[in-house]
């Protein structure tokens, strides 16, 4: 089965906008690690025609997607240090990775959790600058 990242995306993105409407703060986060996953992935798929790397590892799909670019000699932006510092931040909010918030039995204090908001916003901008507004 070939994943469609690019429709995930879409999808996942309009679930956690639910999810945070509804102020459900833990699965909005949980989810908004998945829409920059998504959003990574199908940058893989749509810019070099392969498949992603099987993690849930952020950082690690953002650095690989900067390799493949520098190997392949794009002329795109490659992930400044803001956006990996960013990246880094959705990919373990709480100090937890993103993937396994969905285990927390608490929820974040408003600062850390209007703090997570402004980074995530940030974050979708600037892929959105580097990578294209869609994928």
């Amino acid at each position: 089965m070939i994943e469609d990242y690019a429709s995930a995306f879409v999808e996942r993105a309009q679930d956690q906008a639910v999810l945070a409407k509804a102020d459900r703060r833990i699965a909005a986060m949980h989810m908004g690690g998945i829409v920059i996953e998504c959003r990574l992935k199908a940058d893989y798929q749509s810019s070099f025609q392969t498949s992603p790397r099987r993690t849930h590892d952020l950082l690690a799909l953002a650095i690989g997607l900067n390799d493949l670019a520098e190997q392949q000699h794009l002329a795109r932006p490659k992930f400044d240090e803001e956006t990996i510092e960013l990246i880094q931040k959705i990919n373990a909010p709480l100090d937890r990775p993103f993937i396994h918030l969905r285990y927390l039995g608490i929820s974040p204090t408003d600062q850390d959790y209007m703090q997570w908001k402004v980074d995530f916003r940030t974050l979708q901008k600037r892929l959105n600058r580097i990578l294209g507004i869609t994928p």
